[in-house]
Protein backbone atom coordinates (compact mmCIF):
# COMPACT_ATOMS: atom_id res chain seq x y z
CA UNK A 1 0.00 0.00 0.00
CA UNK A 2 1.54 2.97 -0.47
CA UNK A 3 1.60 6.62 1.47
CA UNK A 4 -0.72 7.85 -0.92
CA UNK A 5 -3.68 5.46 -0.41
CA UNK A 6 -2.77 5.18 3.17
CA UNK A 7 -3.34 9.21 3.37
CA UNK A 8 -6.60 8.37 1.50
CA UNK A 9 -8.15 5.87 3.74
CA UNK A 10 -7.16 7.71 6.90
CA UNK A 11 -8.83 10.75 5.63
CA UNK A 12 -11.86 9.36 4.43
CA UNK A 13 -11.98 7.41 8.30
CA UNK A 14 -11.52 11.03 9.58
CA UNK A 15 -14.44 12.23 7.33
CA UNK A 16 -16.71 9.50 8.31
CA UNK A 17 -16.01 10.30 11.96
CA UNK A 18 -16.62 13.98 12.13
CA UNK A 19 -20.00 13.13 10.57
CA UNK A 20 -20.97 11.17 13.38
CA UNK A 21 -19.60 13.86 16.05
CA UNK A 22 -22.22 15.81 14.33
CA UNK A 23 -25.34 14.05 15.24
CA UNK A 24 -26.85 11.19 17.20
CA UNK A 25 -25.99 8.42 15.64
CA UNK A 26 -29.17 6.70 15.87
CA UNK A 27 -30.66 9.44 13.47
CA UNK A 28 -31.07 7.83 10.04
CA UNK A 29 -30.81 10.28 6.51
CA UNK A 30 -34.21 11.63 5.70
CA UNK A 31 -36.06 13.70 3.27
CA UNK A 32 -38.06 16.39 3.76
CA UNK A 33 -41.49 15.75 2.83
CA UNK A 34 -44.24 18.96 2.57
CA UNK A 35 -47.51 17.82 3.19
CA UNK A 36 -50.11 18.72 -0.03
CA UNK A 37 -52.77 19.39 1.90
CA UNK A 38 -51.31 21.62 4.11
CA UNK A 39 -49.06 23.71 1.14
CA UNK A 40 -52.42 24.19 -0.68
CA UNK A 41 -54.20 26.39 2.61
CA UNK A 42 -50.86 28.74 2.64
CA UNK A 43 -51.37 31.96 1.11
CA UNK A 44 -50.60 32.38 -2.70
CA UNK A 45 -50.22 34.85 -5.23
CA UNK A 46 -54.39 35.31 -5.62
CA UNK A 47 -55.21 35.58 -1.80
CA UNK A 48 -53.99 38.16 0.65
CA UNK A 49 -52.01 37.00 3.68
CA UNK A 50 -53.62 39.30 5.82
CA UNK A 51 -56.24 42.31 5.62
CA UNK A 52 -54.51 44.71 3.30
CA UNK A 53 -54.10 48.45 5.09
CA UNK A 54 -54.40 51.84 3.10
CA UNK A 55 -51.19 53.70 2.71
CA UNK A 56 -47.85 53.08 2.08
CA UNK A 57 -45.63 53.01 -1.11
CA UNK A 58 -44.15 49.11 -2.85
CA UNK A 59 -41.57 49.43 -4.48
CA UNK A 60 -40.92 46.39 -7.13
CA UNK A 61 -38.01 46.46 -9.99
CA UNK A 62 -38.27 44.24 -13.37
CA UNK A 63 -36.11 43.07 -15.89
CA UNK A 64 -37.13 44.96 -18.86
CA UNK A 65 -39.50 47.53 -20.14
CA UNK A 66 -42.43 47.09 -21.77
CA UNK A 67 -41.32 49.82 -24.07
CA UNK A 68 -45.07 50.84 -24.29
CA UNK A 69 -47.68 50.91 -21.84
CA UNK A 70 -51.01 50.01 -24.84
CA UNK A 71 -51.77 46.61 -23.66
CA UNK A 72 -53.40 46.06 -27.47
CA UNK A 73 -49.97 46.67 -29.15
CA UNK A 74 -48.09 44.34 -26.72
CA UNK A 75 -47.39 40.50 -25.74
CA UNK A 76 -45.23 41.29 -22.94
CA UNK A 77 -45.03 38.97 -20.18
CA UNK A 78 -45.16 42.35 -17.59
CA UNK A 79 -48.69 43.46 -18.90
CA UNK A 80 -50.48 40.44 -17.23
CA UNK A 81 -49.64 42.69 -13.83
CA UNK A 82 -48.89 45.79 -15.28
CA UNK A 83 -52.40 45.91 -16.89
CA UNK A 84 -54.05 45.46 -13.31
CA UNK A 85 -52.56 48.52 -11.45
CA UNK A 86 -53.62 51.00 -14.49
CA UNK A 87 -56.74 48.89 -16.24
CA UNK A 88 -60.29 46.87 -15.61
CA UNK A 89 -61.54 43.79 -17.90
CA UNK A 90 -64.26 43.15 -19.53
CA UNK A 91 -64.59 40.03 -17.05
CA UNK A 92 -63.09 38.40 -14.65
CA UNK A 93 -60.92 35.24 -14.64
CA UNK A 94 -60.73 33.47 -10.96
CA UNK A 95 -57.64 31.14 -9.87
CA UNK A 96 -60.13 28.15 -11.04
CA UNK A 97 -60.34 29.30 -14.28
CA UNK A 98 -64.36 30.42 -13.69
CA UNK A 99 -65.50 33.61 -15.47
CA UNK A 100 -66.81 35.55 -12.94
CA UNK A 101 -68.55 39.35 -13.72
CA UNK A 102 -66.54 42.65 -13.69
CA UNK A 103 -67.36 45.66 -16.22
CA UNK A 104 -69.62 43.54 -17.66
CA UNK A 105 -72.29 42.49 -14.59
CA UNK A 106 -73.99 39.42 -16.81
CA UNK A 107 -74.07 38.49 -20.79
CA UNK A 108 -76.00 36.21 -22.44
CA UNK A 109 -74.64 33.44 -24.96
CA UNK A 110 -77.26 32.96 -28.31
CA UNK A 111 -77.88 29.37 -29.26
CA UNK A 112 -74.88 29.26 -31.75
CA UNK A 113 -72.32 30.91 -30.14
CA UNK A 114 -72.01 33.26 -32.80
CA UNK A 115 -73.61 36.61 -30.40
CA UNK A 116 -72.68 37.61 -26.61
CA UNK A 117 -74.76 40.38 -25.48
CA UNK A 118 -72.72 42.00 -22.46
CA UNK A 119 -74.69 44.23 -19.89
CA UNK A 120 -72.10 46.40 -18.68
CA UNK A 121 -71.87 48.02 -15.06
CA UNK A 122 -73.45 51.74 -14.92
CA UNK A 123 -71.05 52.98 -12.45
CA UNK A 124 -67.18 52.59 -13.89
CA UNK A 125 -65.49 56.16 -14.75
CA UNK A 126 -62.16 56.27 -16.49
CA UNK A 127 -58.87 58.82 -14.92
CA UNK A 128 -60.26 61.50 -17.41
CA UNK A 129 -63.59 61.67 -16.46
CA UNK A 130 -65.26 59.63 -19.48
CA UNK A 131 -67.79 56.52 -18.72
CA UNK A 132 -67.33 53.22 -19.19
CA UNK A 133 -69.88 52.49 -21.22
CA UNK A 134 -70.77 50.21 -25.06
CA UNK A 135 -69.54 53.06 -26.88
CA UNK A 136 -65.84 52.31 -25.15
CA UNK A 137 -66.55 48.74 -25.14
CA UNK A 138 -66.78 49.23 -28.96
CA UNK A 139 -64.03 51.38 -29.53
CA UNK A 140 -61.89 49.04 -27.44
CA UNK A 141 -62.31 45.98 -29.61
CA UNK A 142 -61.73 48.16 -33.18
CA UNK A 143 -58.61 49.62 -31.27
CA UNK A 144 -57.28 45.65 -30.67
CA UNK A 145 -57.82 44.83 -34.28
CA UNK A 146 -56.70 47.94 -36.31
CA UNK A 147 -54.39 47.45 -38.47
CA UNK A 148 -52.65 50.76 -36.88
CA UNK A 149 -51.71 49.19 -33.21
CA UNK A 150 -50.07 46.52 -34.62
CA UNK A 151 -51.47 44.24 -32.20
CA UNK A 152 -49.23 40.60 -31.84
CA UNK A 153 -51.33 39.43 -29.53
CA UNK A 154 -54.77 40.97 -28.85
CA UNK A 155 -55.79 41.11 -32.11
CA UNK A 156 -55.85 37.36 -32.41
CA UNK A 157 -57.84 36.46 -29.23
CA UNK A 158 -60.25 38.69 -30.98
CA UNK A 159 -59.95 37.16 -34.65
CA UNK A 160 -63.67 35.81 -34.78
CA UNK A 161 -65.30 38.63 -33.62
CA UNK A 162 -66.87 40.53 -36.49
CA UNK A 163 -68.12 43.89 -35.13
CA UNK A 164 -70.83 44.95 -32.55
CA UNK A 165 -73.90 46.51 -32.32
CA UNK A 166 -75.03 49.37 -29.35
CA UNK A 167 -78.28 48.48 -27.96
CA UNK A 168 -78.42 50.75 -25.35
CA UNK A 169 -75.68 52.57 -23.51
CA UNK A 170 -74.95 50.09 -21.20
CA UNK A 171 -75.68 47.17 -23.20
CA UNK A 172 -73.82 45.55 -26.17
CA UNK A 173 -73.98 43.10 -28.59
CA UNK A 174 -70.73 41.01 -29.91
CA UNK A 175 -70.89 39.30 -33.26
CA UNK A 176 -68.32 36.30 -34.53
CA UNK A 177 -68.17 34.46 -37.51
CA UNK A 178 -68.03 31.27 -35.76
CA UNK A 179 -69.00 29.93 -32.18
CA UNK A 180 -65.91 30.33 -30.41
CA UNK A 181 -65.63 28.80 -26.82
CA UNK A 182 -62.40 31.10 -25.67
CA UNK A 183 -63.84 34.67 -25.99
CA UNK A 184 -64.93 34.90 -22.28
CA UNK A 185 -61.45 33.94 -21.24
CA UNK A 186 -59.79 36.11 -23.69
CA UNK A 187 -61.42 39.04 -22.50
CA UNK A 188 -60.37 38.67 -18.81
CA UNK A 189 -56.91 39.07 -20.15
CA UNK A 190 -55.34 42.05 -19.55
CA UNK A 191 -53.50 42.07 -23.21
CA UNK A 192 -57.55 42.93 -23.66
CA UNK A 193 -57.59 46.03 -21.02
CA UNK A 194 -60.30 48.61 -21.78
CA UNK A 195 -58.87 51.71 -22.20
CA UNK A 196 -60.19 55.55 -22.95
CA UNK A 197 -62.20 55.89 -25.33
CA UNK A 198 -61.41 59.38 -25.60
CA UNK A 199 -57.82 58.80 -25.83
CA UNK A 200 -58.44 55.91 -28.29
CA UNK A 201 -60.02 58.43 -30.57
CA UNK A 202 -58.26 61.96 -29.80
CA UNK A 203 -54.89 60.99 -28.80
CA UNK A 204 -54.31 57.23 -29.74
CA UNK A 205 -50.48 58.06 -29.59
CA UNK A 206 -50.32 59.14 -26.13
CA UNK A 207 -51.33 55.79 -24.68
CA UNK A 208 -47.86 54.39 -24.98
CA UNK A 209 -46.47 56.61 -22.62
CA UNK A 210 -49.48 58.53 -20.79
CA UNK A 211 -52.43 55.73 -20.86
CA UNK A 212 -55.59 56.31 -18.93
CA UNK A 213 -57.50 53.32 -17.20
CA UNK A 214 -60.30 52.77 -15.19
CA UNK A 215 -57.99 50.64 -12.83
CA UNK A 216 -57.64 51.44 -8.92
CA UNK A 217 -53.89 53.56 -9.95
CA UNK A 218 -53.72 56.32 -12.14
CA UNK A 219 -50.47 56.59 -14.04
CA UNK A 220 -48.17 59.47 -12.23
CA UNK A 221 -45.01 59.27 -14.25
CA UNK A 222 -42.97 57.17 -16.84
CA UNK A 223 -39.37 57.17 -17.77
CA UNK A 224 -38.32 54.62 -20.07
CA UNK A 225 -35.92 51.78 -18.92
CA UNK A 226 -36.16 53.51 -15.45
CA UNK A 227 -39.40 53.53 -13.59
CA UNK A 228 -43.26 54.20 -13.22
CA UNK A 229 -44.98 56.08 -10.17
CA UNK A 230 -48.74 55.20 -10.18
CA UNK A 231 -51.17 56.49 -7.69
CA UNK A 232 -53.97 55.24 -6.08
CA UNK A 233 -57.35 56.13 -7.34
CA UNK A 234 -60.02 58.09 -5.49
CA UNK A 235 -63.56 56.63 -5.22
CA UNK A 236 -62.32 53.02 -7.18
CA UNK A 237 -64.95 50.63 -5.82
CA UNK A 238 -65.69 48.41 -8.85
CA UNK A 239 -63.01 45.26 -8.12
CA UNK A 240 -63.76 41.89 -9.22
Amino acid sequence: MTLTTRLARLALIAGIGLLGACKPASEAPRAIVVNADASASQPDDYRESSPGKPGGTLRLSTSSDTTTLDLHSISHGNTQWLGRILFDCLVYQDEQGNITPWLAKSWEISPDGKTYTFHLRDDVTYSDGEKFNARALQLNLEHMRDPKTKSPLAAAYIAPYVDGRIIDEYTFEAHLREPYSPFLDVLAQSYLSMLSPRQIVEAPKSIAEHPIGTGPFVLESYTRDQGLNFVKRKGYHWAP
